[in-house]
């Protein structure tokens, strides 16, 4: 551009010169001032009427130029008038080097980011990220960094009240921003419910083990308020996991624990590790007199089934009690239930397998109702490989005739001794196998 200025002045000293021995040096006068003024128009009637002189039509050229791009100018401000910001700005981008048209761009940008933005619940707005762009690109031009930050906390909350809690997009920014108003006690509540959804989510154990040790990689270093409220969560989840006896969640999150440098964090580590090995212990010696019954069983029956209609040699096992089958899948009756109604009678149990064996894939074993009569119904579906640390909940139900009695449920896991296959067309209990109480 100071070019092009340089040019256009040289230009009127080379006209100047040569039309002032014709008499026409005036007109060229007039033409100076009347473009210094932006009044293009008036000059460019005057250079038309010296047109064929040399050097003339290059002003004439630059005369045609600026009226395009005053007008181009003002088609720019009547659409920003329009409140049609975007569409302003690329015109201004057009014409960037022309006037204030550079400015203009940032304060068209500016103008539409600031009434996108101007809503009382931004979740409700889709035009929102784009207006978040649009002042992170602004940088601080009219406070524009400052405008962002209280914006993006503002979306941030009403994320947290529209879905009422703090949902991981609003935590990411209360993270990022922890001084900035109350960011820090935000996240720090995020923390607590985290961990509290981590731990009573229906996971194995190992998968919540290997989150809650994932979260605190995500805690910023140099906040101990943040360190103490993940510790205490953890500690509260494995309070919870072993009043309910679960002890395979309690084992991991205590393992977390066990790396926390955080008062009564190894000892509530120890604890829930513990707790773990004593249940493993309990299930051995309940599994090893399961066999000496079975063994027992076998002896005194020679096909290994029980007696047509009794179950005195079967060991009844508890509900919301965990065992370990044969191929190391741990199994969980959760419920097991009868609702009886005038055609026939429905059993319903609802369960939860864990592959807990390493480097393994074990398929997963089935349920099956025998009766009285000695006769069985087998669990109908479809089922897959446990993966280690895989874990699957289901439910099923039988409808059983009124006039069938139910002796025990059975659950077989997928081995040589009792074999899915073989549990399927067997009609009498297997003492080896788990059984529980018909309710």
């Amino acid at each position: 551009m100071k070019n092009k200025h340089l040019l256009v002045s040289l230009l009127f000293t080379f006209l100047l010169g040569l039309l002032s021995a014709c008499g026409e040096a005036k007109k060229i006068e007039e033409v100076k001032v009347l473009m210094s003024e932006e009044q293009y128009d008036s000059a460019l009637l005057i250079l038309n009427e010296i047109s064929g002189y040399e050097g003339v039509s290059a002003l004439i050229e630059e005369c045609n130029v600026q009226i395009e791009l005053e007008q181009k100018y003002a088609d720019a401000l009547a659409t920003l008038d329009n409140s049609q910001y975007l569409e302003a700005a690329a015109l201004f981008e057009e014409i960037s080097d022309y006037k204030d048209s550079s400015d203009m761009v940032k304060n068209c940008k500016y103008q539409y980011a600031s009434k996108m933005l101007d809503y009382k619940d931004l979740t409700q707005n889709h035009n929102r990220d784009v207006a978040f762009s649009i002042l992170e690109e602004l940088g601080d031009y009219k406070g524009s960094d400052k405008l962002l930050l209280e914006k993006q906390y503002q979306y941030a909350n009403d994320l947290c009240n529209k879905y009422k809690r703090i949902t991981p997009e609003a935590a990411t920014f209360f993270k990022n921003h922890l001084d900035y108003e109350d960011c820090l006690s935000l996240y720090s509540e995020y923390i607590t419910e985290s961990v509290d959804n981590i731990v009573k989510e229906k996971s194995s154990g190992n998968v919540k083990g290997r989150s809650i040790k994932a979260f605190l990689q995500e805690i910023p270093e140099g906040y101990d308020f943040l360190y103490e409220t993940y510790a205490k969560a953890v500690m509260n989840g494995v309070d919870y996991c072993l009043e309910r006896e679960e002890y395979q969640k309690a084992k991991y999150l205590g393992e977390a624990l066990l790396e926390l440098d955080y008062p009564g964090a190894k000892e509530k580590g120890e604890e829930a590790v513990t707790a773990y090995q004593s249940m493993l212990d309990a299930n051995a010696k309940k599994r090893e007199e399961q066999k000496n019954n079975s063994n027992a069983a076998k002896a005194a029956s020679s096909n290994g089934s029980s007696a047509s209609g009794s179950t005195s040699n079967l060991t009844m096992n508890d509900i919301g009690v965990t065992y370990t089958d044969s191929k190391g899948l741990s199994v969980t009756l959760n419920s097991y239930s009868k609702n009886e109604t005038s055609g026939y009678t429905e059993y319903s149990i609802n369960y939860t397998l864990t592959n807990n064996v390493p480097d393994s894939k074990i398929m997963e074993g089935t349920f099956k109702l025998f009766f009285t009569d000695n006769t069985g119904e087998p669990q109908y579906g479809g089922f897959d490989y446990l993966f280690f640390g895989d874990s699957i909940n289901r439910s099923y139900t039988w409808k059983v005739l009124n006039s069938q009695q139910v002796l025990t449920l059975e659950y077989n896991a997928d081995d040589s001794d009792t074999g899915l296959n073989g549990a399927f067309f067997r009609n009498k209990p297997k003492a080896s196998s788990f059984h529980w109480s018909t309710p």
